[in-house]
């Protein structure tokens, strides 16, 4: 989906949205964040974040990828209500037609304005009893929370050819194909 978006030359925006999360998105080559979604909130004093504020916070990627980081990884305590999170959803579906929200493992009721309005979620999972364990409460509260499995996406995060865990017990174990190994 990612790729048709980028062949058409259409915006694609990846958002961290992970409050426990540590700055994923910035392992990716060229992507480093000066600020972070919730701190302009926190210092605006609004409950809106501007179209020049989303601009600002985009980072841009090689890879025709976009990138915004809401979460600040050096906060322990994210204080502010969720609702604080749906200007910013509502700007930036304004000029992305593909919202992709990296929630990590677990969902939070902090996200769940992204995930109302992202296109495509990305679950990720490592060959681990006890993440594989995680993932499966995650998969489950998302499709409680009726989001379609269509939109759900399994990531497979420090794969190992040689591994005791490979993909296709997990695949078992989850009851959803692995979409992408790293």
């Amino acid at each position: 989906l990612v790729e048709r978006y980028r062949a058409r030359d259409l915006p694609v925006l990846l958002v961290d949205a992970d409050p426990s999360g540590s700055g994923d998105v910035e392992i990716m080559p060229g992507v480093k964040h000066k600020a972070y979604g919730e701190d302009v909130l926190e210092a605006s004093g609004q409950e809106k974040i501007s179209l020049q504020q989303l601009k600002d916070l985009v980072v841009k990627t090689p890879h025709k990828i976009d990138t915004v980081a809401f979460f600040n990884p050096s906060r322990m305590d994210h204080g502010f209500v969720p609702e604080a999170v749906e200007p910013f959803c509502d700007q930036s579906s304004q000029i992305y037609p593909l919202i992709v929200v990296d929630v990590g493992v677990g969902p939070d009721p902090l996200i769940f304005p992204f995930l109302e309005q992202a296109t495509l979620i990305l679950v990720v999972t490592e060959p681990d009893i006890l993440v594989i364990s995680q993932t499966r409460k995650c998969l489950d509260r998302l499709q409680k929370l009726l989001f379609p499995s269509e939109m759900v996406h399994l990531i497979l995060n420090k794969h190992n050819s040689k591994g005791p865990i490979q993909p296709d017990v997990i695949q078992t174990n989850l009851k959803r194909k692995v979409s992408v190994l790293i």
